[in-house]
């Protein structure tokens, strides 16, 4: 009787065992897959920069800009869209379009288009000096000095102001409408 509640005991912790022993081995790899989960999660961050002439730091929050960015980003975006010529158009509009917010992507488009067709048939090209860029929460304001040139004759000099509307969803920079006054 003795042998057989030692035997049933005996049983009994074996099992126990077993059972922490598979537990233990769940749990290891849930562990495992957990920390590669989490090591993924981290290293496969990107940061995106679009200027392509990086002059000073800056820092991007997942719904801020520092105003170094927004400076660089807007002497980036004056320069595609207004140092233009009409071969040059279409490949320059696309960087512009390349920032578009979705919502916002057809109107950019097609005011881009309209002022490709017009470049191209006037055979306009566009030269841009920026003297200042002030931004506020929701735009950026570059001013500076336009020139159309026809063959080699500037037609046109003028003090413009480009404002830029933008709007900032998850660290990314997106270009909702702009305006030339």
């Amino acid at each position: 009787m003795i042998e057989k509640f030692f035997k049933n005991e005996h049983d009994i912790l074996v099992a126990k065992e077993l059972a922490n022993k598979t537990v233990s081995i769940i749990l290891a790899v849930g562990m495992a897959i957990s920390s590669f989960t989490i090591y993924k999660l981290v290293n496969d961050q990107r940061t995106v920069v679009i200027p392509t002439k990086v002059d000073k730091e800056f820092w991007v929050t997942s719904n801020q800009l520092s105003e170094a960015y927004l400076e660089q980003m807007g002497q980036y975006i004056s320069t595609a869209l207004l140092n233009v010529a009409p071969n040059s158009a279409p490949n320059q509009f696309k960087l512009i379009l390349d920032l578009a917010a979705p919502a916002f992507y057809q109107q950019l488009k097609s005011e881009l288009t309209n002022q490709t067709r017009y470049l191209t048939e006037n055979g306009i090209t566009s030269a841009f000096w920026t003297k200042s860029i002030k931004f506020d929460k929701d735009y950026i304001a570059i001013t500076g000095t336009r020139n159309h040139i026809i063959g080699d004759k500037v037609v046109d000099k003028k003090e413009i102001v480009l404002k830029i509307f933008y709007i900032v969803q998850n660290g990314r920079f997106y270009i909702s409408s702009f305006e030339i006054k």
